[in-house]
């Protein structure tokens, strides 16, 4: 469904957004958010994608820290599949 489309897009978006920016209170840039959500939604193509990409980035950005991520984007590594799962769980 939706929801494992988005799960699966954050992997890509994940791959294509780079850092940069200001840190904001989270430790996420700004220019991070907004390069996110901008692919998320893009790259989903369904309905309500926006919802759920936001739903996703709030997930990210409570479970997994900014360098975390950067690692992630640096590596070219998958996310993790708990982290994908909780994407599931919370947005779905």
């Amino acid at each position: 469904g939706a929801v494992g489309a988005v799960a699966i897009v954050v992997v890509a978006v994940l791959m294509l957004t780079g850092g940069g920016g200001d840190g904001s209170a989270s430790g996420y840039p700004a220019a991070f958010e907004r390069n996110f959500m901008d692919s998320c939604i893009e790259s989903a193509g369904v309905t309500g994608a926006r919802s759920l990409c936001e739903c996703a980035y709030r997930t990210l950005q409570s479970e997994i820290p900014y360098e975390q991520v950067e690692e992630i984007d640096r590596s070219g590594r998958q996310l993790p599949s708990d982290i994908e799962s909780l994407i599931r769980k919370e947005c779905g």
